[in-house]
């Protein structure tokens, strides 16, 4: 049978042999396993504690490979069956008796050692289990920070035995026996009050009382020195009792103990609730909700239940409210503790927390234990038998809690707090949101009076919208409208429509939204705060995982983790997926004002533009793959020199990661505009910000880059708007070759307009201006585009001119796609023109060119106007065959004009054919993708085909 030691250098032992380990990391992992014994233990756990953060590249693997080796020698002495080290999922459990651990046969003893009854049998129970130290747990060394963490609760457990030894044998009359051993103990251990008063009685009652009230002093005066504080009063009174020679402090009789001990014990019935709100509103879903659940109709095992929600939603009071409602379900008492988790320096111990609640038991002065573990063990015993409420308000987390919770199942626990607590106590979680719209009217109704919020019930709307619905900042303008009856609530309104001072007008008296939200952000660590204020300054509609890490300037993982710790705080909140599976995050209106504040008091100005930089320039990075995929290298995009930016240190398969296997960029572009389709609000976004950060060639660039795909997509409201945001910013910077290219932008969205002249205009201005600044390529591919729009306006021999010209310019250009549209241009002139000969030849060269470069949709096109060649040929059949092929192409891309531009040729073979239904469904198809309030040239073909079919 094995047997695990870990209360010292950790062994394993099969009937006495010790099993050897050759290296450190086996005997460590083996004692992590033991002291978890028959629960999982995941491998990041483990690395966790083995390694200080952040963890060696291989750390993974080395865990593996040191748990196949522990395995392995254990089967050389385990007969019992197979080695009780098994794997689930990506995690182990050692299957083993908890009594076979020496930890666990510690508690047992310690445990036993404070049941009632025979005092020399708990003494034995507890100088047992003492006995099973051999040294520090899992032999742990100076610098091994997160193992000693781990076993500081066993350390902590140890001189907690110790204390409840020394309490016996002082008892019993053996402070002779014992004095000794106190001394050392508390000369190591100086914060242990306890061992203080034990060492002071115990060299008081064996004639060393100088040695007592000199050891007092001592640590009296490092106490002040170190810590700021001052001895516990019971510890002052001791001190006293030593100088006045006082005879009560020798050794307690046993008859005297004894007698003492029959006195019966008689708790109170502590009702410790704050008041509940008068003008309680607007949550009585939720109300019903805990009040169910904390009620005796419900039958769960345990009955807690833990409300959370970001700064300011009203948490305290639904949970006061709730609270009050069930008071005659709990008559044995209803307990309330702030334990102002919010603020790390000022958050309440469970300690002291559990010495309220059994105060208020009437559990006073000596009777009071002096450790938590004891102080939660009485606390549940006097609960045991009671039907108690017990609320737990503003908690940190679960290890705040988790002493605090007592056994039975009569009684309930409500607790709050802004992180999402009580997932790993069991708990039922209710997750507090901003009010409806409605509900935040009541809310202000009930504040403020319903006559004046029907007296100006726009002004009212306003108002609510501009506090965010949160219930707290409605609390703030609707006591100040109280206050002052002569306010009109539009006067509220205008003073919180300055973003600037809004902040400053949502505090009144004790009520402070800046300041309920400032207790989350100091919790924060400090990337995570970083990174919420360079979010609050760029101020987009959504925070990503893609848009944090160039935000940050750091890798995937660690744009994640501080986005998470952000959601964790109730900071912001998930607002759905992006294209590689990670969330996408919203922050709140006034919890943004709070950052951006933040952002202005903290960075300067240099730093917040660089970071704000590298989100342009990561979208533009994102943009242009995306531009790359769908029309290949080159074509009619004028590129700049903005420098673009990817992430680095991208962990390929990385544990925190949520889809491993390729980059970032490649997950977001996994599909063909998905990207785009999820991210176009901030991409107008940031065209916008560019802009008005000064960032002409970010501006100018994206916009360019992303206008085809707002084409694809038919958005010509949003693509006309965006154009116009970066002509005025080439303009304003005077970037003669940016504000060109846009140009020809904006030409070929009023070709899409059906406003060829407009168009022809734009087109010859700006080829005259790539001739002035010498820009040949440029100046070629806008030749071909006017070409196009001369072909539109019947002017063929125009447009041959121009596309034979623009040619010329592009052949030895490398260019590949700018080459090919111009051979599918020349392609269509010729068909126009009848001449099918030399139309097939430039069609087929150009199909061969836009494969050959990559890109799909000109393939696509190409493909198109071949079938129109052959259907021109009098071949429907195969016509047909080509157009389903460029359909095919066209859907992969989610390309919608052109996608219905193969359907309008689909039509166009079933009417030649005589079908007049499918060529109906496929031109009534076709007209539903490209369908606008103000028709297009493409929705015009479509609906004349439609007319000729019907």
């Amino acid at each position: 049978m094995l047997d695990v030691l870990v209360l010292g250098p950790v062994e394993a032992r099969y009937q006495g042999t010790v099993v050897p380990f050759a290296r450190r990391h086996q005997r460590l992992i083996l004692g992590i396993l033991a002291l978890e014994c028959n629960r999982e233990v995941s491998c990041d756990r483990l690395i966790g504690l083995l390694w200080e953060q952040p963890a060696p590249r291989q750390a993974r693997a080395a865990v593996q490979s040191r748990m196949s080796e522990i395995r392995s020698t254990l089967a050389q002495y385990h007969e019992d069956g197979p080695v009780p080290i098994v794997s689930r999922g990506n995690s182990y459990v050692l299957q083993l008796d908890p009594e076979r651990v020496d930890a666990h046969r510690f508690r047992t003893l310690t445990a036993a050692g404070r049941l009632p009854g025979d005092d020399e049998q708990a003494r034995h129970n507890l100088r047992t289990a003492l006995a099973l130290w051999r040294g520090p747990a899992l032999g742990t060394r100076p610098g091994d920070a997160p193992l000693s963490a781990l076993c500081q609760q066993l350390e902590a457990a140890r001189l907690t035995a110790w204390e409840d030894l020394f309490d016996l044998e002082l008892l019993l009359g053996r402070h002779h026996e014992v004095v000794d051993e106190i001394v050392e103990l508390a000369a190591r251990h100086r914060t242990r009050d306890r061992l203080m008063e034990h060492m002071m009685l115990a060299l008081h009652r064996v004639g060393r009382s100088s040695e007592a009230l000199q050891g007092y002093d001592r640590w009296r005066r490092w106490l002040d020195a170190e810590l700021g504080a001052l001895p516990r009063p019971d510890l002052q009174r001791l001190h006293v009792s030593i100088l006045n020679n006082d005879p009560g402090l020798l050794a307690v009789p046993a008859g005297a103990a004894e007698e003492a001990a029959d006195v019966p014990f008689t708790a109170a019935v502590p009702r410790t609730l704050p008041p509940a709100l008068i003008d309680f509103s607007g949550r009585s879903e939720q109300l019903a909700t805990l009040t169910a659940a904390l009620s005796a109709q419900d039958h769960r095992p345990t009955r807690v239940v833990a409300v959370s929600g970001p700064p300011g939603v009203g948490k305290t009071a639904l949970a006061l409210q709730a609270a009050h409602a069930l008071r005659d379900e709990f008559p044995d008492g209803q307990l309330y503790a702030n334990l102002r988790g919010t603020d790390p320096e000022e958050a309440v111990p469970p300690f002291d927390a559990l010495g309220r609640f059994l105060r208020g038991f009437n559990v006073e002065g000596q009777a009071l234990p002096s450790t938590l573990d004891e102080r939660a063990e009485l606390f549940r015993d006097i609960l045991a038998t009671r039907k108690v409420l017990v609320v737990l308000d503003d908690a940190a987390g679960d290890d705040q809690l988790l002493p605090l919770l007592p056994g039975s199942i009569e009684c309930a626990v409500l607790v709050t707090g802004r992180a999402r607590l009580g997932t790993t106590l069991g708990a039922r979680t209710v997750a507090l949101d901003l009010l409806a719209p409605d509900q935040a009217l009541d809310l202000l109704s009930c504040i403020v009076g319903a006559e004046r919020v029907a007296a100006e019930p726009r002004a009212s709307a306003r108002l609510a919208r501009l506090c965010g619905y949160l219930p707290l900042a409605i609390r703030v303008v609707g006591a100040r409208l109280a206050a002052k009856p002569h306010w009109t609530i539009e006067k509220m309104a205008a003073l919180c429509a300055d973003e600037q001072s809004r902040l400053d007008q949502l505090a009144y008296q004790h009520l402070d939204v800046r300041s309920s939200i400032a207790l989350s952000y100091e919790g924060l660590p400090e990337e995570a705060r970083r990174l919420m204020r360079l979010l609050g300054d760029v101020d987009l509609p959504d925070a990503t995982v893609w848009i944090s890490t160039a935000l940050l300037g750091r890798d995937v993982d660690t744009a994640w983790l501080a986005l998470e710790n952000l959601f964790d705080a109730n900071l912001i909140d998930v607002s759905g997926r992006d294209t590689a599976g990670y969330p996408r995050y919203r922050m709140h209106d006034l919890v943004r004002l709070f950052a951006k504040e933040r952002a202005a008091a903290e960075h300067p100005p240099a730093d917040l533009a660089a970071a704000r930089s590298r989100a342009y320039r990561f979208c533009l990075t994102l943009a242009e793959r995306e531009y790359l995929r769908l029309f290949g290298d080159g074509g009619h995009r004028v590129r700049g020199d903005t420098p673009r930016w990817t992430p680095v240190g991208v962990r390929a398969g990385s544990g925190a990661r949520w889809s491993p296997g390729q980059d970032l960029v490649g997950e977001l572009l996994a599909k063909p505009m998905r990207w785009f389709d999820h991210e176009r609000p901030t991409v107008i976004a940031m065209i916008q910000k560019a802009a008005r950060d000064e960032l002409a060639g970010v501006c100018w660039e994206l916009t360019s880059t992303v206008a085809p795909m707002f084409q694809m997509r038919r958005d010509f409201w949003d693509l006309e708007s965006i154009l116009w945001v970066a002509q005025r910013a080439t303009e304003a910077a005077g970037d003669t070759r940016g504000r060109t290219a846009v140009l020809c932008r904006i030409a070929l969205n009023h070709v899409d307009r059906s406003q060829p002249d407009a168009a022809l205009r734009l087109l010859t201005e700006a080829a005259d201006t790539f001739v002035t600044l010498a820009d040949t390529h440029a100046y070629a591919t806008t030749l071909s585009l006017l070409a196009t729009v001369e072909r539109f306006l019947d002017r063929n021999d125009d447009a041959l001119i121009h596309y034979t010209e623009s040619m010329q310019l592009l052949r030895t250009s490398g260019d590949e796609v700018a080459v090919a549209w111009v051979l599918r241009g020349m392609g269509q002139a010729h068909l126009d023109a009848k001449d099918l000969p030399q139309a097939r030849e430039h069609l087929a060269e150009a199909l061969r060119r836009f494969r050959a470069a990559g890109s799909q949709q000109g393939e696509a096109t190409a493909l198109f106007w071949l079938a129109r060649l052959v259907f021109a040929e009098g071949r429907p059949e195969e016509a047909l065959t080509g157009f389903e092929q460029a359909l095919q192409i066209a859907r992969h891309l989610t390309d919608r004009p052109g996608e219905a531009q193969c359907l309008r040729g689909i039509g166009l073979v079933h009417r030649a054919l005589g079908d007049t239904v499918q060529a109906r469904a496929a031109l009534t198809r076709a007209l539903d993708l490209v369908r606008q309030p103000r028709a297009t040239l493409l929705e015009s073909h479509i609906r004349r085909t439609l007319d000729d079919v019907e």
